[in-house]
């Protein structure tokens, strides 16, 4: 009986295993959700870039799929940065060159920071929109005052999450931390102790028992992050993901459903 927390790879639950269950979601959600935010700012001329990483390159992929599967934009640019690299003006300038409305880039918070700095040092606006491993605050050290207006989907953040389970734990997290969590992760962590602990209370110790209950009988648990139910492969139901935007002050400030 494996609970995981952070494996948000798709093919994961694609492989059979009846006692696999993630409390955390899954990049084709996080795909889904970038279609649907590009489409929700009418961007209809769309580059996507990725840096060729498993992860990366498996939501730029998702991402594509969606948009062309809605017919919601054009994809003008598809390709891939070498991570690492200190100079990302050619490939920005090959972007720039398509005219696209908008950029979805799906690689990781120090590449995004050069790519925000390094378009502010072209004098070009056009707005990017990152994944959840751009989720860093070392993204505006990076970026400096270019990541004003950043944009990035992510689960969302331990400070936003208002169930009355979450607000108990934050204080209880933050009185003996003195802070709270820096990511979701943990949060979701222990939503699959409770999950366990509602299983095994359940059903005993016993892992078939177990696995059993969370894919037939376990509804609408309420947890830290949500309501939590599983469906027939152990992923989770819903939507943990949301929109965040870089604000002058180098906060991420959620966003309007």
């Amino acid at each position: 009986m494996t609970p995981y927390t952070g494996s948000t790879s798709i093919r994961l639950t694609a492989k059979g295993m009846k006692r696999f269950f993630r409390t955390c979601p899954r990049d084709d959600e996080q795909g889904r959700v970038a279609q649907s935010t590009l489409a929700k700012f009418g961007f209809k001329k769309v580059a996507i870039l990725h840096d060729n990483s498993a992860y990366a390159k498996g939501l730029a992929d998702e991402a594509k799929q969606r948009i062309l599967d809605k017919k919601s934009a054009d994809i003008v640019f598809f390709d891939a940065l070498v991570p690492g690299e200190r100079d990302y003006s050619a490939i920005l300038t090959k972007i720039k060159g398509v005219k696209p409305d908008a950029i979805l880039f799906t690689g990781y918070y120090p590449e995004a920071g050069l790519l925000l700095r390094q378009m502010q040092e072209m004098k070009w606006a056009v707005p990017i929109i990152g994944g959840d491993a751009t989720n860093n605050t070392d993204l505006v050290k990076i970026a400096g005052d270019a990541a004003a207006g950043y944009r990035f989907i992510s689960p969302i953040m331990p400070a936003d999450i208002d169930t009355p389970m979450a607000k108990a734990f934050l204080k209880a997290y933050e009185a003996k931390y003195h802070s709270l969590p820096s990511s979701i992760w943990s949060v979701l962590a222990g939503d699959a102790y409770n999950v366990l602990i509602a299983a095994i209370k359940a059903k005993g110790p016993d892992p078939a028992a177990i696995a059993g209950y969370l894919h037939n009988d376990l509804k609408n648990l309420d947890c830290f992050t949500g309501q939590i139910s599983f469906d027939e492969k152990g992923d989770r139901v819903g939507d943990l993901y949301r929109l965040y935007e870089v604000n002058a002050k180098g906060e991420f400030i959620l966003q309007p459903k």
